[in-house]
């Protein structure tokens, strides 16, 4: 498993990806390559793969919170980290669905403006 990243998100989508992760720190690496890679690879945008990713984190700070016993700073810290990565994923999330225009599902692609709606645009005139 490998970890990389260059300093300069513009130039791939992997490093888009640990960018907006905040996974940019090879001291600490959070979560592999071919882990964000797959998740790249299965959702056509990358908010919304690096809101898989964060999800992902979550669960394995999650994990780690019941591993430990006792009320360490560990078992804290973990805690701390795990709300961090749901709160993230639901901002990436939020983020995706800010940049979707309204009145672009289920309208004709070919057509870079809302449709204009009337009253009485769903009456049947024919009968």
């Amino acid at each position: 498993m490998t970890w990389s990243y260059s300093g300069d998100p513009d130039e791939s989508p992997l490093d888009e990806a640990r960018f907006l992760l905040g996974d940019t720190d090879e001291e600490d690496p959070l979560i592999t390559n071919e882990e964000i890679n797959y998740t790249l690879k299965h959702n056509k945008v990358t908010y919304t793969a690096c809101a898989v990713c964060c999800d992902t984190l979550a669960r394995k700070y999650s994990r780690e919170i019941a591993s430990q016993m006792g009320s360490g700073s560990l078992q804290v810290q973990a805690q701390q980290r795990a709300e961090a990565f749901t709160k993230r994923a639901a901002e990436l999330r939020a983020m995706v669905i800010s940049k979707v225009p309204a009145y672009s599902v289920g309208s004709d692609p070919s057509v870079d403006r809302p449709a204009t709606f009337k009253r009485g645009m769903m009456e049947n005139h024919n009968g």
